[in-house]
């Protein structure tokens, strides 16, 4: 008789300890806090549509911040980040690696204190290896559940990271072009800004909102566009933030060197882009070879337990997965290094 594949998969769910363990420990409190989150944010959506209504406001588009929500936001950063500053968190938080983290939080423009971050995701992680190695499961399959568990998050800051400042990159051109509109039109740096903060889409408009609601707190401009190279770290910003701290002290066309940035900029972009696909392929040999043995692994499992059951449940076979778990991060670091092209 054909099994479904539900069958298929409840059958390896219930004849596996360990992948029932898995479930337990993981995948069920990440399901439930899912929901949680997903039932949070309709209600905020829901309540705040109810609270525009109520003060006669009109809709906008998602992705579009007022001045006042930019504000908001960069107060509570602030606040996020300062937060938990006694004790073992102060302790966490003094590292370098822990304040790098923060400041990818920032630049994935994502509301987390990182060294409660880190203090959380560790307790989890270590948790779940002393519980799963006091069930006898072993620690290779301790440290395979494990460690996906602190690190997987801080890849997700990464990804957010990485993504987010090539958008902000690629509206650079958009963002010149506007404030040599506004410069060209008569009105200052600041109120050029403050255009850019009001027309364009994020990441730009909460950016170059945060340079405007500094400035206004009384902030020169100079140093709220260094906040802002400081939060970015980006060297398209620190050219468009260099040539306004040059003009300020020697004087000067601003729009003029705004117009030449932006050409190269464009052009930077450009030549991005065909770094990226000509390295393309070694991109994809570096997934293909870091996911393929675990995928292996997993089919090996299905097909014929008892054959991949020496790797999991022999001590030899533990320390060989970990040592082929180091090699596959190795391998694809150097593959990273070779493919990784700076323009």
């Amino acid at each position: 008789m054909t099994m479904t594949l539900s069958s298929i998969i409840a059958a390896i769910i219930l004849n596996n300890p360990i992948v029932m363990l898995f479930v337990l420990i993981v995948a069920i409190p990440v399901v439930i806090m899912s929901l949680f989150t997903l039932f949070r944010d309709l209600r905020k959506q829901e309540a705040k549509r109810v609270d525009d209504r109520l003060m006669g406001k009109t809709t906008r588009r998602a992705d579009q911040r007022s001045q006042e929500e930019i504000q908001k936001s960069l107060i509570r950063k602030s606040a996020l980040a300062s937060q938990g500053s006694k004790g073992l968190l102060n302790s966490i938080a003094s590292f370098q690696p822990v304040d790098n983290l923060q400041k990818m939080c920032y630049q994935a423009d994502l509301d987390w204190n990182a060294a409660r971050l880190v203090y959380r995701l560790g307790f989890a992680s270590i948790g779940v290896i002393v519980v799963l190695f006091l069930l006898q499961v072993g620690i290779g399959r301790a440290l395979i559940v494990g460690l996906p568990i602190f690190f997987g998050p801080i890849a997700y800051i990464s990804y957010r990271k990485k993504r987010r400042l090539y958008a902000l990159v690629e509206q650079l051109p958009e963002v010149f072009d506007a404030i040599v509109g506004a410069l060209r039109a008569g009105q200052s740096l600041p109120a050029a800004i403050g255009v850019v903060a009001e027309q364009l889409p994020e990441p730009s408009r909460t950016e170059f909102g945060m340079v405007y609601y500094e400035q206004n707190l009384g902030i020169r401009i100079e140093d709220a566009l260094g906040n802002m190279r400081d939060r970015l770290d980006q060297m398209d910003v620190s050219f468009f933030v260099t040539a306004v701290q040059v003009q300020k002290t020697a004087g000067g066309d601003l729009a003029e060197v705004l117009e030449k940035i932006s050409t190269i900029i464009r052009d930077r972009i450009k030549l991005f882009g065909q770094v990226r696909v000509l390295t393309a392929e070694g991109r994809m040999s570096g997934i293909i070879l870091l996911g393929l043995p675990p995928l292996m692994l997993l089919v090996m499992m299905v097909l014929n337990p008892e054959y991949a059951s020496k790797l999991l449940e022999d001590e030899m076979g533990n320390k060989m997965l970990i040592g082929a778990g180091v090699a596959e991060v190795l391998g694809w670091a150097m593959i990273r290094k070779i493919i990784t092209i700076e323009v």
